[in-house]
């Protein structure tokens, strides 16, 4: 008998937790709604599909990152962002919103089809490099770093003003004294290896 009221007592208990958190969800995701059409003067459908449970958090994501102006990046470089993901991904309704999004943030055309440009030499490369199985997870050399994957070794400018390279500073606290007769990496420099 104890047992059965228990129960019956716990089942109401979790059944008015869920009718009061079901109505305070309801009401979250109307003044969520509300705050949506104020401030782009109506609710996308994208908007109206996510569930309610959820769309008081993604509408907060949403605000305080893509449209707001006091983040690191500008409104024109987040769109540039978000179509050139969008082609990748590809969604076709993203794509026509974050380019009338750039377009409305000042991209011009030119800047539209570099993005598009970046986010298909960025796959390019990933597909090259992961069918390869060249990366850190992928069995890459030890001997190299991730440095030298991440940043191309470009020639100095100074190779092409002077025909040589650049004598470079000492790497190591035991190097720095012999700064001034440091040899530079064509020549045999014991950081050579960290270079190339």
């Amino acid at each position: 008998m104890r047992k059965s009221t228990f129960s019956m007592m716990l089942a109401a208990s979790v059944l008015a937790g869920t009718v009061t958190s079901a109505s305070a969800q309801d009401a979250s995701a109307q003044a969520t709604y509300r705050d949506i059409e104020q401030t782009l003067g109506s609710v996308p459908t994208f908007f109206k599909m996510f569930p309610e449970a959820g769309i008081a958090g993604a509408w907060a994501e949403f605000k305080s990152v893509q449209l707001n102006p006091k983040t690191a990046l500008n409104g024109k470089t987040k769109e540039l962002i978000g179509l050139a993901v969008a082609a990748q991904v590809p969604c076709h309704y993203c794509i026509y919103f974050h380019t009338a999004a750039a377009k409305l943030n000042g991209a011009t055309d030119a800047e539209i089809r570099e993005a598009v440009a970046m986010a298909a030499i960025t796959r390019h490369w990933s597909t090259v490099l992961n069918g390869m199985r060249h990366g850190p997870a992928l069995g890459r050399r030890k001997s190299e770093s991730r440095q030298q994957i991440a940043t191309p070794r470009l020639p100095s400018p100074r190779r092409f003003e002077t025909g040589r390279p650049p004598r470079r500073a000492a790497r190591h606290p035991h190097c720095r004294a012999a700064r001034s007769t440091h040899v530079t990496a064509d020549k045999g420099d014991h950081h050579a290896d960290q270079d190339r």
